[in-house]
């Protein structure tokens, strides 16, 4: 029996498992053409993205995609000692004691120049972000392969 010959109140009773194919993305709903893109990642919120591209990373407003559009990043910060190919964000679950701000993070390893770590100011996650000052992204040498030292 075909389905359209069933009557309605059948159909209406019994549910019906309909299981969709996942189809391509065939759509462009942004690029960000500058650069040669080595790493990325996304904030847990999915409202900033992060885009290592030789020694600059770009930080991106990712929540109002206008139809194909290129991505204006709202900062670039530059990270002249690590060179990212791979990048991690963390925002601490407690806000830090003294100044009550939760500190957000972004890790990069940078194949033989080690591990990195840059402090992100809280202005870049406003709903309208505004650009820091380059003084507050702390950048610290985590760990450098082939050196004794160790992240504490």
């Amino acid at each position: 029996m075909r389905l359209s010959a069933l009557p309605l109140s059948l159909l209406a009773a019994s549910p019906i498992a309909v299981a969709q194919t996942p189809q391509p993305l065939t759509e462009l709903i942004a690029a960000y053409p500058y650069g040669e893109h080595r790493c990325s990642t996304v904030s847990p919120d999915d409202t900033r993205a992060f885009v290592g591209r030789g020694a600059v990373i770009s930080i991106l407003d990712v929540t109002t995609l206008p139809p194909v559009t290129e991505m204006v990043p709202i900062q670039e910060v530059e990270v002249p000692d690590v060179g990212p190919q791979a990048l991690a964000y963390l925002r601490h679950p407690s806000p830090d004691p003294g100044s009550m701000v939760q500190q957000r993070w972004l890790f990069m390893a940078g194949g033989s120049l080690g591990l990195w770590r840059i402090s992100l100011c809280e202005t870049l996650f406003q709903p309208a972000p505004v650009a820091c000052s380059d003084a507050t992204f702390q950048r610290t040498e985590i760990d450098r392969p082939g050196s004794d030292s160790t992240w504490q």
